[in-house]
């Protein structure tokens, strides 16, 4: 299914009353590739407000999208969220590079503490790999 399609489906199991958390997980991928903020945040507060749950790696997709599109708050939110989901997930390292740099552009780290935000990121992912 397309773009198009999707959301007319949405629309469909919408007027049906049916289970949309398939459709909706479908479309904020899709979003997320396609860089739709707009319709990415209608899609998420539709499935937060049904209660559906996320898994780890969706929790991981709209970290990553929220930090390329600079939403800083939003990005430091889903990674509190997925701490707790998922202790134990590893985000791979360039979410966690475009995550720093992101820090340190909105001023969150200043001075002498971006040194060592990155020398702390760098030997966490040699840990990893």
């Amino acid at each position: 299914m397309d773009l198009e399609d999707l959301e007319c489906h949405l629309l469909e199991l919408k007027s049906k009353d049916l289970n949309r958390r398939g459709v909706l997980l479908r479309l904020i991928q899709e979003y997320c590739r396609q860089g739709q903020m707009d319709k990415l945040l209608v899609a998420k507060e539709e499935f937060e407000a049904s209660g559906y749950e996320y898994s780890a790696g969706m929790l991981a997709m709209l970290f990553d999208v929220m930090v390329r599109f600079g939403n800083l708050d939003e990005a430091e939110a889903g990674l509190r969220k997925l701490n707790v989901l998922a202790p134990d997930f590893i985000l791979d390292e360039h979410k966690v590079l475009d995550f720093a740099t992101l820090l340190v552009s909105k001023k969150r780290i200043k001075g002498k503490n971006v040194a060592s935000w990155y020398v702390v990121l760098y030997v966490q992912l040699t840990l990893v790999s």
